[in-house]
């Protein structure tokens, strides 16, 4: 989904430890921090930096806190630089959305402010803020409700990064219904770097 949503449709988070994996790789854990209110857009990444996906486990995801405004639910994933050095990230990742059976609900389009290329800091964190339609706002016709349950973001350091990066969604404390019918699909709020 583009712009031309709603416009007071803006991200979230959820303060919460999930598991994280990356497909090919061993399950880590994670402790996600809570979102900075203070955001800046993403700044371009000098050449000499390396690629995260060239430096050994530099990145971490986890979730940040959810909000909700004018009938949409916003939800953040925080990707955070856990090593000692800067890294860049190429391209804007995609996010594809998955219910219980492993069937795909939605795939999240780019996000249109997204750079060509930023760099992340050791620990900072770029979050990529996800706006989903609240069913309980829409009439059936205009809704068709689906329930993720895990969350899979993939070309995550550039279009060539073939890791897929798995969130399970917290079914018991924050189960994520969503509307799937045209004009009501899940889109990209935001995708900004925190200033620490």
């Amino acid at each position: 989904m583009n712009s031309s949503h709603n416009p007071f449709r803006f991200l979230c988070a959820i303060s919460i430890i999930l598991g994280v994996s990356a497909c090919g790789s061993s399950s880590v854990t994670t402790t996600p921090s809570v979102s900075s209110s203070n955001v800046a857009s993403p700044t371009a990444s000098p050449s000499n930096i390396a690629s995260c996906a060239d430096v050994a486990s530099a990145l971490e995801l986890s979730w940040g806190q959810s909000q909700g405004a004018a009938g949409t639910e916003y939800r953040v994933i925080q990707v955070k630089n856990i090593s000692s050095v800067p890294c860049e990230i190429q391209g804007s990742p995609e996010v594809k959305l998955f219910n219980g059976d492993a069937v795909t609900l939605a795939e999240v389009a780019a996000p249109v402010n997204a750079q060509p290329s930023l760099t992340i800091g050791p620990d900072a964190t770029l979050d990529i803020s996800i706006g989903t339609a609240n069913p309980d706002n829409f009439p059936a016709k205009d809704c068709q409700a689906a329930k993720a349950t895990k969350a899979v973001v993939t070309k995550l350091t550039g279009a060539t990064d073939t890791w897929e990066y798995g969130l399970d969604v917290p079914q018991s404390e924050s189960p994520w219904n969503f509307c799937t019918t045209a004009g009501n699909t899940p889109f990209f709020a935001s995708y900004e770097l925190e200033i620490n």
